[in-house]
């Protein structure tokens, strides 16, 4: 078995934390495409400390679980236990990645009686889970912006899509600019071959820049349109 891990992850909290963390995101993802672990509005994966054993042979009991404690000090997951509503006495942990947190973010150390909870609860900890939910909120206004301009349908809650639209919003660019370039392509494609194109992955893709440019400066010759019409063509 083959097990990979992100390089720059690995060296802010440690090789099996990066180890464990691409696990849990690969679960994740595999429980979303399969609407399977969805509780309380987020998809979940599931482990005792003895499965993370069997799926980690090389790693030690200890091990294992100080990596998962860096990767929630760090903000990089959130655990809980008692999600199983079949079954209210199982205390299993349940893990699901915060994806768009920042490693090099501050975090306060947590107290000892707070790391024997599923979950901390520390200032810093509620402000990074915040904000990942502010960026659900801005892919579902973006998708449900895109659906309604191009009457499509597509699911603000599909992976794919998240990870477009939060890649752009990690670059710096707002919930603005997406609705500026979804209109530019609504203005240019609507009734032409390219209409096919108005999708999250043309739209949204290496190229946001470029058309995101491509507004302004289809502006800026509307604005020049507008001036050279009320001074007769003169200018």
């Amino acid at each position: 078995m083959t097990h990979s891990f992100d390089t720059e992850m690995a060296e802010k909290v440690g090789i099996e934390s990066a180890i464990l963390y691409q696990n849990i995101l690969f679960w994740v993802d595999k429980n979303e495409a399969n609407n399977k672990n969805f509780i309380n509005g987020y998809y979940w994966t599931y482990n005792s400390y003895e499965a993370w054993q069997k799926l980690f042979p090389y790693m030690k009991l200890n091990t294992i679980k100080n990596a998962l404690r860096k990767l929630k000090e760090a903000g990089l997951i959130v655990v809980k236990k008692g999600l199983n509503e079949s079954n209210k006495w199982d205390k299993t942990n349940y893990y699901r990645p915060l994806k768009s947190c920042s490693i090099d973010s501050q975090k306060n150390t947590p107290s000892e009686a707070n790391e024997n909870n599923d979950e901390y609860y520390t200032d810093n900890k509620q402000q990074i889970i915040n904000t990942d939910t502010k960026k659900i909120d801005e892919v579902k206004e973006a998708i449900t912006y895109l659906n309604e301009k191009a009457n499509k349908s597509f699911n603000y809650k599909a992976n794919a899509n998240k990870k477009l639209i939060n890649a752009i919003l990690n670059q710096g660019y707002t919930l603005d600019d997406i609705k500026k370039v979804i209109d530019l392509s609504i203005k240019e494609w609507i009734g032409t071959e390219f209409e096919k194109y108005i999708r999250p992955s043309t739209l949204f893709n290496g190229k946001f820049d470029e058309r995101l440019n491509r507004t302004l400066e289809t502006s800026a010759e509307q604005k020049n349109t507008g001036a050279r019409a009320k001074l007769g063509g003169y200018i």
